[in-house]
């Protein structure tokens, strides 16, 4: 059940009116992001083929890095960053699937290397895993991969069912998705499926049966808060809530243009930043958002 898998809910904890803090040309695809040490947060540009940043100091966002492939997910390193990336976009046809690999960067964005991941399939989020190793999901394999990053080696780490394209989806959308993790608790939602499920981590590191947490509906990347609240991002208008007792409902019901990624920042996490695409996947052509949702 909900109430096993993420702590009790803090009631109260209220959302005001959000506040945006970047905006982009219509047809900009905001896809990723992570808090830095300093209080920066990164984020990625798809199609741009940047990594942004939003300065804590100025409180305005600049572009950090420009790439060589379309960046997709992007954690900080100690001394630099990691980025799942495609080679060719997703839009461009079957062959992109081909083109999947790992950049790594350096403190200052330059490119250090690029990773080839020839046997995965559309790579995704990332967390971090045991020391020296992140986890990936793949989002048409089915799979979780797992990154030494002293040897550069990619293997799978975990394939299951469900981490899988619903078959009875017509439409494009991703299986695996996002991954965040708590303690030796893995949660990985599922676009296609409308999931959020737990996978538990052994002391070897070794990840076992995904757990159904909810059938959330539309979903693309999530937050875990303090309390046990789950804040997901639904990629249409709405930025959503799963309370621990399975309860769901919108934070924001309108304004969010295609949400693809939320996360709690601030030194004391108690604001959300999202990311929105304008509405670029439902053929909309409105500006992409950085949105700031204080707590309070």
């Amino acid at each position: 059940s909900l109430s096993v898998a993420v702590p009790a809910t803090a009631q109260q904890n209220v959302i005001v009116k959000p506040e945006v803090v970047a905006e982009y040309p219509a047809g900009t695809f905001l896809e990723n992001l992570d808090e830095l040490g300093s209080g920066d947060v990164v984020f990625t540009s798809y199609f741009a083929k940047t990594i942004e940043i939003l300065e804590r100091r100025t409180g305005k966002a600049r572009t950090f890095a420009r790439l060589s492939s379309h960046p997709v997910a992007i954690l900080a390193l100690g001394d630099g960053f990691i980025v799942s990336a495609h080679g060719q976009p997703f839009t461009s046809g079957p062959k992109f699937v081909e083109t999947q690999r790992l950049l790594i960067l350096d403190k200052n964005g330059n490119e250090t290397a690029s990773i080839p991941a020839a046997e995965a399939r559309f790579l995704n989020g990332l967390v971090r895993h045991r020391k020296g190793t992140l986890l990936v999901a793949d989002s048409i394999a089915a799979t979780i991969w797992e990154v030494d990053l002293a040897t550069r080696k990619i293997v799978p780490w975990l394939k299951d069912e469900a981490l899988s394209q619903d078959p009875a989806v017509k439409e494009f959308k991703p299986g695996a998705n996002g991954l965040k993790r708590r303690g030796a608790t893995l949660y990985v939602s599922n676009s296609s499926r409308g999931t959020l499920s737990s996978i538990k981590i052994d002391s070897s590191g070794r990840g076992g049966k995904p757990q159904l947490v909810a059938k959330v509906g539309p979903v693309d990347d999530f937050a875990l808060a303090e309390g046990g609240d789950v804040i997901f991002a639904t990629h249409s208008d709405a930025l959503r809530r799963l309370r621990p007792d399975g309860s769901i409902s919108d934070l924001i019901s309108k304004g969010c243009d295609g949400c693809t990624a939320v996360a709690f920042t601030g030194g004391s996490k108690r604001q959300l930043l999202v990311l929105t695409t304008g509405g670029l996947a439902e053929g909309r052509k409105e500006p992409a958002r950085v949105l700031r949702l204080p707590l309070r």
